[in-house]
């Protein structure tokens, strides 16, 4: 049997407001190539390979150790400019199924950063 990934994102929010409507996202891959994997990086640029197992992964959940210090920039290559990502909270990202690496620039060494790939 295939594997399939499912993401589901609940987003909701309490307090003195109105209109707001809770809603879901999700994702789904129905030929996921799932996947976790913990790597540490030293400081500056680091390339990371999206695996090529099975099917194409579509997206990336990147999540950072408990307590991490170190900052955590996503590029697409080396010389962007890139996004700084949470020290510590999980961030997931959609990926075409033309990319085959990106980029994470770290501020020091980073240990045990989590790759869930889907």
């Amino acid at each position: 049997m295939a594997i399939i990934g499912t993401v589901a994102i609940n987003v909701s929010a309490s307090g003195d407001f109105l209109g707001y409507v809770p809603t879901q996202i999700g994702l789904i891959n129905p030929a996921a190539a799932f996947l976790e994997q913990f790597f540490t990086y030293n400081a500056g640029a680091n390339t990371v390979t999206v695996p090529a197992q099975g099917a194409t992964p579509v997206a990336v959940i990147i999540v950072p150790p408990a307590g991490n210090t170190q900052s955590i920039i996503f590029k697409g290559v080396s010389g962007d400019t890139g996004v700084r990502l949470h020290n510590t909270n999980p961030t997931m990202i959609s990926l075409d199924s033309s990319v085959t690496s990106f980029v994470l620039t770290v501020g020091g060494t980073v240990t045990s950063l989590k790759f869930l790939w889907l």
